[in-house]
């Protein structure tokens, strides 16, 4: 039984640890920290050492039913914070399907690399990527991809062209 008037308010109780969890997933953005028996490993997204930039595959835009332009990639990072090699990354889609997609193990530049083709449907994508020897699931990186059906182009052409014609 409820109070009188507190019907379909939230738990106040809840905010400090919404808070707290947002305040951890954002305070090393795109990167995330394991402990295993190979020390203390780190995944992030993969930066382009000639772009100076994040270039590992997420954001970007793929066809459903195609292979997406780009591999998704990660970096592991050792104890040292030289590449690790040899350690095994999972790649797991959890939308639109859960679905595992392969573990890959990291070449001695530590990254890690897999393509992925879109699903049928023009959906967001997610896929994370995690260590292989994280069983406490603490360190993983997650990859949002977006899906347009095959003929997006044509749509938007006669989209704009129909806008036109209302217009004038």
């Amino acid at each position: 039984m409820t109070a009188p008037g507190t019907r379909g308010r939230k738990d106040p109780a809840l905010l400090p640890t919404i808070f707290l969890l947002l305040l951890a997933l954002t305070v090393i953005p795109g990167s995330a920290l394991a402990d295993t028996d190979q020390g203390t490993l780190k995944i992030e997204h993969w930066t382009d050492p000639d772009l100076g930039r994040l270039a590992g595959g997420d954001g970007q835009t793929g066809i459903a039913g195609n292979p997406f332009p780009d591999p998704l990639r990660v970096f592991v990072r050792g104890e040292d914070g030289g590449p690790a090699s040899g350690v095994a990354v999972v790649f797991e889609m959890v939308a639109p399907a859960e679905k595992s997609l392969g573990t890959v193990t990291t070449g001695t530049d530590g990254t890690a690399e897999l393509r992925l083709d879109a699903e049928d449907k023009a959906v967001p994508h997610t896929v994370v990527a995690r260590l292989a020897r994280d069983e406490a699931g603490e360190s993983w990186i997650v990859f949002s991809l977006q899906v347009r059906k095959s003929n997006w182009s044509l749509m938007l052409i006669f989209g704009l062209a129909g806008g036109l014609g209302l217009f004038l």
